[in-house]
């Protein structure tokens, strides 16, 4: 990212800086862009963006993503049309509600979208520093999930309502029919489609990350944990989450009581948001 499209989106979140958290900078006199990484599909990158004027000083983060009509290759276009799940995510009032139950993640600053399929997110830069695998933080992590659970228990499909995904998960059966193709033919393969017919028949539906391992994790030690890239967020059980999390981010599951232990830290951390908040 240039410096003139760092300034120009800058001053034009900066109607909201003060009420999403960012800072108090009233006039912009600088913004300085610094890339963080490419996209995952390539296409595009996330920049942090360092804006100063008269004394104060912010920084927000800007996601921007080349358009699908760019992409040729089948596999990249079912993970780049997670973009436009997570651009949905940020244009309604979903991150909102989520910090207000406790769960910090990022709040939006900016979303467009060209007619070519083009998009740019602007939203706040979360405080802390990666996800360590600590039992103390894989713990602040399921009570971050539980909390996410919880608020949206039984009203999956409100927030489906608002256009984002109704199948949650970077693994869902129905976006890795790639992989399952490349799979051996063995019980698992098998079983796949059974396995998510029942994932999908399950009662206790609710809205799931959809992605929560370590490299979308942040830790601070003031404010806690919180999860950025909604790419995947949407309606599923529970337990796509959970199994996800445990699969690739928590501590200590080498052995079995362990994931029995964390399995019952969540269980009982979301029975007591489901009674406190009455649902």
């Amino acid at each position: 990212m240039d410096k003139s499209l760092a300034l120009h989106l800058a001053r034009r979140c900066l109607p909201h800086f003060e009420t999403k958290g960012v800072g108090k900078v009233v006039e912009i006199e600088s913004a300085k862009p610094r890339n963080l990484l490419p996209v995952w599909t390539g296409m595009g990158s996330v920049d942090e963006v360092q804006v100063t004027g008269k004394g104060e000083s912010a920084s927000f983060v800007v996601k921007s993503v080349g358009s699908h009509k760019k992409i040729d290759d089948e596999l990249a276009l079912v993970d780049h049309m997670s973009y436009y799940n997570e651009a949905t995510f940020y244009e309604q009032d979903l991150s909102e509600r989520i910090c207000a139950a406790g769960a910090l993640c990022p709040k939006p600053l900016l979303v467009d979208r060209t007619e070519d399929g083009d998009l740019t997110i602007c939203m706040t830069k979360l405080p802390g520093r990666g996800f360590s695998r600590s039992p103390e933080q894989t713990h602040l992590a399921l009570q971050w999930l539980a909390r996410l659970h919880a608020l949206y228990w039984g009203k999956a499909d409100e927030a489906v309502k608002s256009g984002v995904s109704d199948r949650a998960c970077f693994w869902d059966f129905t976006r890795r029919q790639i992989e399952l193709r490349r799979m051996p033919q063995d019980v698992l393969r098998w079983a796949a489609k059974g396995i998510d017919e029942r994932l999908q028949a399950d009662k206790m539906q609710t809205m799931c990350h959809g992605d929560p391992k370590g490299a979308n994790i942040m830790y601070d030690e003031e404010q806690g944990i919180s999860f950025y890239d909604f790419q995947w967020f949407g309606k599923a059980p529970p337990s796509k989450d959970l199994a996800y999390f445990f699969g690739v981010a928590a501590h200590g599951l080498s052995k079995e009581e362990n994931e029995r232990e964390l399995l019952k830290f969540y269980h009982t951390e979301l029975s007591k948001l489901l009674e406190a908040w009455q649902i």
